[in-house]
């Protein structure tokens, strides 16, 4: 069974240190994908940046979590945070063993830490999301 670890990183080169470890530690390049903020940072408004299908950035964001989390909830509360990360790391993993590794890896290089302050993202406020 494969396994979706996703990081959420304030700074793209915390995932990009998180990335490098990450193959080191053994994980295949191609089930690792590293994603940039692509609206701009003075757009508030995420769901009006249209791609060619008529489907807005935050549309996509939202469908991506959906499809991950059962519960609408911690979906949603990544969906938010995603708007305030700067860049987003996945990692598909062959076994919960090596699901574990990888979360470890992009806890200890800053990944946010969705579940604790989920309700916090996305609202504009500055907070250091990585700590605790």
């Amino acid at each position: 069974m494969t396994h979706t670890i996703v990081g959420l990183f304030s700074n793209r080169s915390d995932a990009q240190t998180a990335m490098q470890e990450l193959v080191q530690a053994g994980f295949i390049q191609e089930n690792l994908d590293l994603s940039n903020r692509t609206f701009s940072e003075t757009d508030t408004n995420y769901s009006a940046t249209k791609t060619s299908n008529n489907e807005g950035i935050g549309d996509k964001i939202s469908n991506f979590f959906s499809s991950l989390f059962d519960d609408e909830t911690t979906a949603g509360n990544y969906t938010n945070a995603a708007y305030d990360a700067d860049a987003i790391l996945t990692v598909q993993a062959d076994s919960e063993e090596r699901a574990r590794q990888a979360a470890d890896i992009l806890d200890r290089n800053g990944a946010m830490d969705v579940d604790e302050n989920g309700a916090g993202y996305g609202s504009g406020t500055t907070t250091n999301p990585a700590s605790g």
